[in-house]
């Protein structure tokens, strides 16, 4: 699936653009939309046959190559509060910042929704769901 941001299945409320800051202004370098149509995963737009979480790592920009799963976390959150723009310059703080802390998370085990929890399985997922909700907020308050 190729997707570009004039497809109807780009709503604004799911999108994220990435750019930097220019001695003109802003330069747009990347545009996400997250697929509601299931799962949940970010596609960057007329870049990638397939969402993010296929790849290793995305480019954004010279130098700036970031673990898909990190990234995914980043848009996450941001979309998590309505934003729908971020300066790379910005994930790059968060990743040096929080990167590993994200990592770790995302190394978590999750369960799938038909499988039944046991009491610790419900306390585990409550203890990351806390911890995931805390670094959506550091991820928030590092992106102006």
């Amino acid at each position: 699936m190729k997707v570009t941001s004039s497809d109807p299945e780009w709503h604004e409320a799911d999108r994220i653009t990435v750019s930097r800051t220019t001695r003109l202004g802003r330069a747009k370098l990347h545009e996400f939309a997250v697929d509601n149509s299931g799962g949940g995963s970010w596609w960057g737009a007329g870049e990638w046959n397939g969402g993010i979480g296929r790849l290793e790592t995305v480019h954004l920009a010279d130098g700036v190559d970031i673990a898909a799963g990190t990234l995914a976390f980043i848009l996450d959150a941001l979309r998590s509060d309505g934003r729908h723009h971020v300066d790379i310059d910005d994930i790059n703080l968060v990743v040096s910042q929080l990167g590993s802390q994200i990592a770790r998370i995302l190394e978590l085990p999750t369960l799938a929704r038909r499988d039944s929890p046991t009491p610790e399985q419900v306390e585990q997922l409550t203890t990351v769901r806390l911890i995931r909700k805390a670094l959506y907020k550091e991820v928030l308050r590092r992106c102006r």
